[in-house]
C-alpha cells in the first residue's frame, strides 16, 4: 500500500488492511505435483509442464503463484485451493466462461490436482490489479472514473449474461491487462475480471434476480447488506458491489461511515455518505444502486445503460 488511499486507507499498512480483507488462511507448503484431471487417454505430469515461480499471495481460501508453462513457453498463473474447500464450484464456471472472447473475463487454461490440494492454472497478466492503482491515483475526473466503473459493469456483464453471478466483485479483483490502464488511442480500459471463488452459477431458466440463500461470500466492505446479514444472493448482489467501488472511484472511499458492526448498519438504513461533488445523475445512480432492497436495485444492462448515458452527456 502507498498509503495515499484517502478515508479508512489513509495510514493503512499491511496489517491494517488485511483487517478490511480476509486474512490469508491456506498452507502454501504442499508442492506442485501429482497428476492431471484430463479424462483423455494420455497421462500428464504437471510437474513437467508448469514451474512454480514466484509466490503472489494468499488468499482467504487458496494461494496464487506465479508459474511458466513449460510446453507453451508463457508464464502462466496457478492458483492453488485447498480440498477443504468447495473448487469444483470455481473450475466449472470458469469453464463456463471459457468462451468468451471479449478479453474482459480471466481466461482457464488448465486443471490438475494432488491428494491435499486442486490447481487451476489461468492466463498470465503483466499488469497490477486495479486497487494498486486506484490507491496511487483516486479521486479519479469524474470521466475517467465513469469510464472505469462502465468498462467493470460490462465484464460483470458478459457473467451475467450466462447466468453467473460472481459475488466478490472488487477493485483487487480486476486485472490491469498491460503497463498502462489507458491506451494513449482509445478511452477504454485494459481490465480483466478475476477470482470467482466465490461465483454461482444460475441454473438454466432460473433468474438471476432470484434471491437464494447461500453462503457467506464477498469481501467486507464490497458486500450488499443481505449477504452480509443473511447470507443471500442475487444479480443484485453484483450490483451494490459496483457501486461501491464506483463510489471508491470518484470519492477515494467508502459510501458508508464506520467500522464493519457500524458500516453496515449505516448501509441498511441507506445513510449514504458522498464526501465529493458530483453530477446529480451520477449520485442518483449511486443512491438507487446501494438501496438496501435488492430488487429496487438496478440490472447490470440499466447499471451499464446509465452510466453511458452520463458520459454521452458530457460529451
Amino acid at each position: 500500500m502507498n498509503g495515499q488511499f484517502k478515508g479508512r486507507y489513509t495510514k493503512a499498512n499491511v496489517n491494517q488492511k488485511l483487517l478490511i480483507h480476509d486474512p490469508p488462511t491456506t498452507s502454501v507448503q504442499d508442492t506442485l505435483c501429482i497428476r492431471t484431471n484430463d479424462t483423455s487417454s494420455d497421462v500428464s505430469y504437471p510437474s513437467s509442464r508448469y514451474l512454480s515461480t514466484k509466490n503472489l499471495g494468499d488468499g482467504s481460501a487458496s494461494t496464487i503463484f506465479e508459474g511458466y508453462d513449460l510446453q507453451d513457453k508463457k508464464k502462466v498463473i496457478i492458483k492453488k485451493i485447498s480440498k477443504r474447500e468447495y473448487w469444483r464450484k470455481e473450475l466449472e464456471v470458469l469453464k463456463k466462461l471459457s468462451d468468451s472472447t471479449s478479453g474482459r473475463l480471466l481466461k482457464y487454461l488448465n486443471f490438475f490436482e494432488s491428494q491435499r490440494c486442486s490447481y487451476i492454472v489461468t492466463e498470465f497478466y503483466v499488469g497490477f490489479d486495479l486497487f494498486e492503482h486506484i490507491d496511487l491515483n483516486v479521486p479519479y475526473s469524474t470521466r475517467k472514473a465513469l469510464l472505469l466503473g462502465l468498462e467493470m459493469a460490462k465484464c460483470v456483464k458478459e457473467c451475467h449474461d450466462i447466468n453467473v453471478i460472481h459475488l466478490d466483485i472488487k477493485c483487487e479483483n480486476y486485472m490491469v491487462k498491460s503497463e498502462r490502464l489507458f491506451d494513449a488511442d482509445r478511452d477504454i480500459p485494459n481490465i480483466v475480471l478475476i477470482d470467482f471463488g466465490h461465483a454461482e452459477i444460475i441454473p438454466e431458466g432460473e433468474s438471476i434476480e432470484k434471491l437464494r440463500k447461500g453462503y457467506s461470500y464477498g469481501t467486507s466492505y464490497y458486500t450488499c447488506p443481505e449477504g452480509h446479514y443473511e447470507k443471500i444472493h442475487s444479480s443484485k448482489s453484483d450490483t451494490w458491489s459496483l457501486a461501491i467501488c464506483l463510489c471508491l472511484l470518484l470519492t477515494g472511499d467508502y459510501p458508508y461511515t464506520g467500522k464493519k458492526d457500524e458500516y453496515y448498519k449505516n448501509s441498511v438504513i441507506d445513510n449514504v455518505s458522498l464526501t465529493q461533488d458530483m453530477s446529480t445523475k451520477v449520485s442518483d445512480l449511486l443512491v438507487d444502486s446501494l438501496n438496501s432492497i435488492p430488487f429496487k436495485r438496478p440490472t447490470i444492462d440499466t447499471f451499464i445503460k446509465r452510466i453511458t448515458d452520463i458520459l454521452v452527456e458530457m460529451t
